[in-house]
């Protein structure tokens, strides 16, 4: 099984319309794809943010690639959100 991370923060006053958008794009797509074995939300306050913490599990790399794309290391966004919430594509190790 493999296991993908993603983490992003928005300030507070945005948290409940940011969980929202996060459950329905995040969440409900990945665990659409053929070969999810399970999506993981964890939402933690701290100072003026609320930082958001997915994981996403995967029977094998061609079902995680056939959500995130060819580069997995990079966050999967989405035009609607980046009006709404400020992204940055983030590379990870």
């Amino acid at each position: 099984m493999i296991s993908r991370t993603w983490h992003g923060m928005v300030p507070l006053n945005m948290k409940d319309e940011f969980e929202q958008y996060e459950y329905e794009t995040g969440v409900k797509e990945s665990l659409a794809i053929k070969g999810n074995q399970g999506a993981y939300l964890e939402i933690i306050e701290q100072d003026q943010y609320a930082h958001f913490f997915l994981c996403t599990k995967w029977d094998s790399m061609d079902s995680m690639i056939a959500f995130a794309g060819d580069n997995p290391r990079i966050a999967v966004t989405y035009p609607e959100g980046t009006v709404t919430f400020s992204f940055q594509k983030i590379y990870t190790n």
